[in-house]
């Protein structure tokens, strides 16, 4: 077989005969491995295409209403579920495109996302559209998937459809009933967003200006409401999680609400969101409110009336409105009986204030008047006086003793026919010990008096005794105060006299120390300028040896200057000989005429250059005479320089031993100032602590002289009160004699 052979299967297997196969047996060995990759790939193509067919019949399989659309947006196939959802047959909609299925089931767009929005972005979307099918409209939760190749244009789309209309029917129906409920509700989410809140609700929201209306706040935070609870742990969501309580009370615009959470739970018990019932607690709280209110001003007056304060009271009660008017006219009636009760209070007392002053007055037959009250009060008026008749009775009983008394009777007695008990006992025991007492004190005072009378006579004669000894102790403590202040002015002059001693002694013991570090200041410069005198002994020494050495050069110096001068001379003797040579040679070039002109030129510059020698030769004679003079010169000033730094080394060496006896003899100087100094020194302190003896002594006088002048003051003080003693006991039997006749007059 050739290759028609093999080409003719392949338009058969491509014309749609899947079972077509190459006999390989049958084909040429040339092309045996070519028509095995045709079987190959035949075989290859049977597998996707068996693969294709399953998946896509798997896809209509799905029990939801799926169809398919190709690249250019035109039907391709349907499943079974959406064919019994449109009641269409399968040839009626596979020749739609999209805009007429669009037109075909009145497709309306409700919220997501479509078809060309699938394509145009080449992703899966998602949108719930209204659709009808068999003049039913419904609603359809529609998603879309598209396929592409690898250039990116699309292959084909698949769509699913879900009739969700059931379920949104319930959504409304819990919604209408929701949205009838007359108190506030919203429901969050976990993240405390919200996903539903009811026509009250929103309607508060709306008139707050918190949202413009509920579809657009789902997905805002609930704490968009602004109540004074959000964002705190007051938070009615935030105390159910923490602590489980559901109920929460807050100011809301103005309202006082209470809300009621509770969780929302999905169909395993697990907590989905939130749900919030709010109710206005405003009308409800508001006579609670004036009640608290009104009682508050109730129990503030009474508070004035029971702690004494009347004239603070109020006695006003709130304004009203209709609602709660007759809990105002209750608080009327109220707050007169308070006034009443404040009336009679006032004039009950007032009429103890007249039975206060009355008693003051001592007006004790005042009593205040029953009839003016009622019912209790005419009791606590009555009561009122007979406590003050109680009081009178036995205040004029003890009244009537006293007046005994002070009559000089102490033998009257509290009258037993009037019954007293408690304090008003107490009050007759204590006039009747009155009585007791002094009768007793009296008797006892007539016995002194006659003992002081026996008595007295002997004490004025032992007081003028005592006196006379208090004298003299007077004038002996006088003489020793003044012989102390003697010794006092005398130790005062010592003290002084040593006090000036001792600062001598510290003036002289500075002094000494100056003069010590002075000798010791010596004794270092002197040691340095040993020092400076053998450095420069040394250096003396080595500018006599530098000074030898000049002189001997010097003098050798001299010597060659002079046979400097031998060598001029020579150089003179020679340019004299080369002269008269040069003198020779020009006579000589004369002779030899023509021949002998440039011999006669050599000859004449020989003579010029013999010339010039001499001349160099005198300049320089010239200057070793000068030289030589001046060498002879510095040698006899460096000779003498040398005896002089000869000499001098001798002074400088005779200066450093003195300089050793100076400083030798410093040092003993400043040993010795330092003893002095040291004596002068223990001197002084030994002089201090004499000072310092003689402060003591000084104090101890001043406080001995101190102590004998108020010695002898307090003798003087003696001497005088014994002197007004004895005048007192005289005075004393004169009133003994004068209480002998006062007893006489009491009755005991």
């Amino acid at each position: 077989m050739d290759l028609d052979y093999m080409e003719e299967k392949l338009k058969e297997f491509l014309d749609g005969d899947n079972e077509i196969t190459i006999d390989e047996n049958d084909v040429d060995s040339e092309y045996k491995n070519l028509s095995s990759l045709i079987n190959k790939l035949i075989t290859k193509h049977k597998s996707t295409e068996m693969k294709f067919d399953y998946y896509f019949n798997s896809i209509l399989r799905i029990p939801t209403p799926v169809f398919i659309m190709n690249g250019n947006l035109e039907l391709t196939d349907v499943n079974n579920d959406f064919l019994e959802l449109t009641g269409y047959k399968r040839e009626q909609l596979l020749s739609l495109n999209l805009n007429d299925f669009y037109k075909e089931f009145s497709l309306e767009k409700i919220s997501g996302e479509g078809s060309r929005d699938a394509l145009a972005n080449k992703r899966r979307t998602a949108g719930i559209f209204y659709m009808t099918f068999k003049n039913v409209k419904k609603i359809i939760n529609i998603e879309i998937n598209p396929d592409f190749d690898s250039s990116g244009k699309p292959v084909n789309v698949i769509i699913s459809l879900n009739d969700i209309t059931d379920i949104e029917d319930q959504r409304a129906w819990y919604k209408s009933i929701l949205d009838a409920i007359p108190y506030p509700v919203h429901v969050t989410d976990n993240d405390m967003k919200w996903t539903f809140m009811n026509k009250a609700f929103e309607s508060l929201l709306i008139e707050n200006n918190e949202i413009k209306e509920r579809e657009s706040a789902y997905g805002m935070p609930c704490s968009t409401a602004n109540a004074n609870i959000c964002k705190t742990e007051n938070c009615g969501i935030y105390q159910l999680r923490t602590s489980g309580k559901n109920e929460t009370y807050f100011d809301w615009h103005g309202a006082e609400c209470k809300q009621t959470t509770a969780a929302v739970l999905n169909a395993i018990g697990e907590t989905i969101g939130y749900v919030e019932t709010v109710q206005d607690l405003s009308e409800i709280v508001k006579p609670q409110k004036y009640l608290e209110q009104e009682l508050a001003k109730v129990a503030a007056d009474l508070e004035y009336i029971a702690s004494g304060r009347p004239e603070e009271l109020k006695l006003k009660v709130g304004e009203a409105d209709e609602t709660i008017q007759h809990i105002r006219e209750k608080f009327l009636e109220v707050t007169g009986s308070v006034s009443s009760v404040n009336n009679t209070i006032k004039k009950l007392t007032d009429d103890i204030m007249l039975l206060v002053n009355a008693g003051k007055e001592g007006r004790l037959e005042f009593r205040a008047d029953p009839s003016n009250y009622e019912g209790a009060y005419i009791e606590i008026v009555k009561n009122m006086n007979n406590l003050l008749e109680a009081v009178a009775t036995p205040l004029k009983e003890g009244m009537v003793v006293c007046d005994s008394y002070s009559n000089a009777d102490f033998t009257r007695r509290f009258s037993d026919s009037i019954p007293v008990e408690g304090d008003f006992l107490d009050f007759k025991t204590s006039i009747d010990n009155i009585g007791v007492s002094v009768s007793e004190l009296l008797s006892a005072s007539v016995n002194v008096t006659n003992m002081i009378v026996s008595n007295s006579n002997e004490v004025s004669k032992g007081t003028d005794e005592v006196a006379k000894a208090a004298e003299g102790v007077a004038n002996t403590s006088q003489t020793t105060a003044d012989l102390t202040r003697s010794l006092l002015q005398n130790i005062e002059n010592v003290n002084r006299q040593i006090a000036d001693l001792s600062a001598s002694n510290e003036e002289i013991a500075s002094t000494s120390q100056e003069v010590f570090n002075a000798a010791n200041h010596v004794v270092e410069i002197g040691k340095e300028a040993n020092v400076l005198g053998n450095d420069a002994n040394s250096k003396m020494n080595n500018v006599k040896t530098i000074a030898e050495t000049s002189v001997i050069e010097i003098k050798d110096l001299t010597e060659r200057v002079k046979e400097v001068g031998k060598v001029v001379k020579l150089i003179n003797d020679i340019a004299s000989q080369i002269n008269l040579l040069a003198l020779n040679a020009a006579i000589e070039a004369a002779r030899a005429g023509e021949h002998g002109r440039g011999f006669a030129v050599v000859a004449g510059e020989v003579k010029n250059l013999a010339g010039e020698a001499r001349a160099a030769t005198e300049s320089i004679d010239n200057v070793v005479s000068l030289v030589q003079s001046s060498s002879e010169k510095t040698a006899k000033a460096i000779t003498a320089a040398n005896d002089e730094i000869v000499e001098g080394v001798e002074s400088v060496t005779k200066t450093i031993e003195s300089l050793n006896t100076i400083i030798k003899n410093a040092g003993q100087v400043s040993n010795d100032i330092g003893e002095i100094t040291k004596a002068i020194e223990d001197q002084a302190n030994i002089s201090n602590n004499v000072v310092t003896a003689m402060d003591s002594s000084t104090t101890q006088t001043k406080q001995a002289q101190k102590q004998a002048e108020e010695l002898a003051a307090l003798a003087e003080e003696a001497s005088a009160s014994i002197e007004e003693i004895g005048s007192a006991m005289h005075e004393v039997n004169t009133y003994v004699e004068k209480l002998k006749d006062a007893n006489s007059k009491f009755k005991y």
